[in-house]
C-alpha cells in the first residue's frame, strides 16, 4: 500500500467520535481546512458517527474506525497493533489525536508504526476522570512528541509528570 493519495505529506487526524462538541469541532475544522493540495488526510475516529459526518463526508473525507467496541477490552493491544499496521502501510508523516480514548489507542500506535511527528490535543484538566484513566491517560500522552494545549493550567497541572514532552499552549 502507498500513501494515503500521493507524495505529499500525509496526516492521521483520529478523534473519538463525530458528535458535537468544542474538541469534536475544532478536530472536524482542521480536517475541512487542511490544504488537500499539500496534505494527503485521512480521517479515523473510535466511532465516526454524529452531525459532524456530514461536512466531512461532504467534503471528501471518509473516516473510519478506528478501535474496539471498549477500551477495557482484551482486544484494546491487538487493536493498536492492527491500526499501528495500518499506519505503517499508509506511510502517514504525522498523527494528530484529539480526546482521551483516541490517544489510548492512536498514541502508542503511531510511535510503533515509527510516526515522524506524533502530536495530542488536550483540552480539558482531566482531574473528573478516574484514578486508573489519569494514569492511562498520562502514559498514552506521554508517547506524543508534542502536546498542544488549549490553557496554561491544562498544561501545568494536568500535564505534570507526562515525562519529555514539549506542550504549547494555543492560541485562538
Amino acid at each position: 500500500m502507498t500513501r494515503v493519495v500521493g507524495d505529499r505529506p500525509s496526516v492521521m487526524l483520529v478523534g473519538d467520535t463525530l458528535d458535537l462538541g468544542g474538541t469534536e469541532g475544532q478536530f472536524t475544522q482542521l480536517a475541512l481546512r487542511l490544504d488537500r493540495k499539500r496534505w494527503d488526510v485521512e480521517i479515523a475516529c473510535m466511532r465516526p458517527e454524529g452531525p459532524l459526518l456530514k461536512p466531512l463526508n461532504a467534503a471528501g473525507l471518509q473516516p473510519w474506525r478506528c478501535g474496539p467496541p471498549s477500551l477495557k477490552s482484551p482486544l484494546l493491544l491487538g487493536a493498536i497493533m492492527t491500526f499501528a499496521r495500518r499506519i505503517r502501510a499508509r506511510r502517514i508523516d504525522i498523527l494528530h489525536s484529539f480526546g482521551f480514548y483516541s490517544y489510548i489507542l492512536a498514541l502508542p500506535a503511531a510511535r510503533l508504526a515509527g510516526v515522524r511527528a506524533v502530536v495530542g490535543s488536550q483540552r480539558d484538566l482531566g482531574n473528573l476522570r478516574p484514578q486508573l484513566d489519569r494514569m492511562l491517560h498520562r502514559f498514552a500522552l506521554g508517547m506524543a512528541k508534542d502536546i498542544l494545549v488549549n490553557s496554561e493550567a491544562v498544561r501545568d497541572v494536568d500535564l505534570a509528570g507526562v515525562g519529555q514532552v514539549r506542550a504549547q499552549v494555543e492560541r485562538a
